[in-house]
C-alpha cells in the first residue's frame, strides 16, 4: 500500500510539475507593413500605446468641451443677474 501511495505521488508530481512549467513564447511573424519580426508582446504593447492614445485624445476633448460649456453657462447666469 505504501509502495503504491508513493508511486501515485511520484508521477502526480512529475505531471503537475511539468504542467506548471512557463511556456515559451511563440516565435515571432513577420508583420506585413514593415517586414519586422514582431513577438506577441510587442504586438500587445503597441496596441496598449494606441488605446492610451485614443483615451487620452478622447480625455482631453471631452475635459476641454466641458470647460468650454462651464463658461457660457456662467456667462449666461451673470447675464440673468444683471451682472
Amino acid at each position: 500500500m505504501n509502495r503504491f501511495a508513493i508511486t501515485l505521488a511520484i508521477i502526480a508530481i512529475m505531471a503537475f510539475g511539468h504542467a506548471c512549467t512557463k511556456a515559451e513564447e511563440p516565435a515571432a511573424e513577420e508583420q506585413q507593413e514593415t517586414g519586422k519580426a514582431e513577438s506577441v508582446r510587442e504586438r500587445a504593447e503597441r496596441v496598449g500605446d494606441f488605446g492610451d492614445a485614443t483615451l487620452t485624445r478622447n480625455l482631453k476633448k471631452n475635459l476641454t468641451g466641458i470647460i468650454d460649456k462651464n463658461a457660457e453657462h456662467t456667462a449666461d447666469l451673470e447675464k440673468a443677474a444683471g451682472k
